[in-house]
C-alpha cells in the first residue's frame, strides 16, 4: 500500500483547494459590497435627517423673537471671548512652563558640565598622587637596599676586627653575615 500521492491526485487536491478558496473569495467580496450598500444608505439617511434638523432649526429661529435672538448672540459671543481668554491663559502657562523647563534644562547641562570637570580633575589627582606613590616606593626600595649593603658592610667590618685567628670561626661568621644580608634584601624585596 503506498503511503504517497500520486501526482494526477496532487493536481486535483490543489485545484479543488484553488477553487474552494476562489469561493470564499468571492463571499467574502460579496460581504463586503452589502456592507458598503449599507455604509451608503445610512449616510443618505444621516443627510435627510440633518437637512430636516436644520429646516426645524430655521423654523424655530423664525419663530424667534428679535430680542431672545440677540440675546442668544450675545450669550454666544461672551461664551467665545470666555474661550479666547482661556486659550491665551492655557499658552500663556504652556509658554511659562516651557521657559521654566528651558532654564531647568540649562542649569541641567552646566551642572553636567561641573560634574565632568570634578570627575576629571579627581582622576587627575588620583593618577598623579598613584605616580608620587610608585616613585616614593622606589626610592624607599632602593634606601632599603643601601641601608642594607651599609648594614652589611658595618658587620663585615666588626667582625674583621674581631678575629680569633681561627679559619672556622671565620667562616662562621661569614656564613652569618651572608645570612643577616639575604634576609634583609629578601624584605627589601617584599616591599617591592
Amino acid at each position: 500500500m503506498a503511503l504517497g500521492l500520486t501526482g494526477p491526485e496532487a493536481l486535483k487536491r490543489f485545484d479543488d483547494e484553488i477553487g474552494g478558496q476562489r469561493a470564499r473569495l468571492a463571499e467574502a467580496i460579496e460581504a463586503a459590497d452589502r456592507v458598503q450598500a449599507r455604509e451608503a444608505d445610512v449616510r443618505g439617511g444621516q443627510v435627510e435627517l440633518y437637512r430636516q434638523l436644520a429646516g426645524l432649526r430655521l423654523e424655530a429661529i423664525g419663530d424667534m423673537a428679535p430680542d431672545q435672538l440677540d440675546k442668544l448672540h450675545r450669550a454666544a459671543r461672551e461664551l467665545l471671548l470666555q474661550h479666547e481668554k482661556y486659550v491665551a491663559w492655557e499658552l500663556a502657562e504652556l509658554q511659562k512652563a516651557s521657559a521654566d523647563i528651558s532654564a531647568l534644562e540649562t542649569k541641567r547641562t552646566t551642572l553636567a558640565k561641573a560634574h565632568e570637570a570634578a570627575v576629571e580633575h579627581y582622576e587627575t589627582e588620583v593618577a598623579r598622587v598613584e605616580a608620587q606613590r610608585d616613585v616614593v616606593e622606589r626610592r624607599l626600595v632602593l634606601l632599603v637596599g643601601r641601608v642594607a649593603r651599609v648594614v652589611m658592610q658595618l658587620l663585615l667590618l666588626l667582625l674583621s676586627r674581631y678575629r680569633f685567628g681561627f679559619y672556622e670561626y671565620k667562616f662562621k661568621s661569614n656564613r652569618i653575615i651572608t645570612v643577616v644580608s639575604t634576609s634583609i634584601l629578601n624584605l627589601c624585596l617584599l616591599k617591592n
